[in-house]
């Protein structure tokens, strides 16, 4: 303990990240930055709507693309039955992805006074153009 109060042991790779993360805004503060908001975020599956071979997300497809026979026969040799109906029945249509990343911005600005997070960890976000719309159309801050 210090004179002034706890002081507080960063490890040092800690302190590099939030030195990159600071040096690398695009509109330094005018003032010295005294505090760094953290945040992680399992966002539970961030997927687009393609279908992407080699990857498992037959699951987040529109309604409209599951009706063929060979989706329907490899949605029905997954053994855990909530999962198989997810992936013959849920409809993750353009406006299912629009209610998910306004929720997920909506989420992320509860946080810093409505500015969001200085810095997010996100989890389950499927590729780097769904991370892209949530960035550009909800207007998150991805760096």
């Amino acid at each position: 303990m210090t004179r002034a109060g706890f002081r507080l042991a960063l490890p040092f790779p800690v302190i590099i990240l939030v030195a990159l993360v600071a040096c690398s805004a695009e509109n330094p503060p005018a003032t010295p930055v005294t505090s760094v908001t953290l945040m992680t975020f399992n966002v539970e599956n961030l997927f687009d709507n393609q279908d992407d071979p080699g990857k498992y997300d037959e699951t987040y497809l529109p309604i409209e693309a599951k009706q063929d026979e060979a989706h329907i026969a490899a949605c029905n040799e997954i053994k855990v039955d909530s999962w198989r109906a997810q992936c013959l029945d849920l409809d993750w249509s353009d406006l299912a992805i629009e209610v998910k990343i306004t929720s997920l911005a909506n989420t992320i600005r509860q946080v810093n006074d409505g500015k969001g997070a200085d810095i997010i960890a996100l989890q389950e976000i499927e590729n780097i153009s769904i991370l892209d719309k949530l960035r550009t159309e909800k207007q998150v801050k991805v760096a």
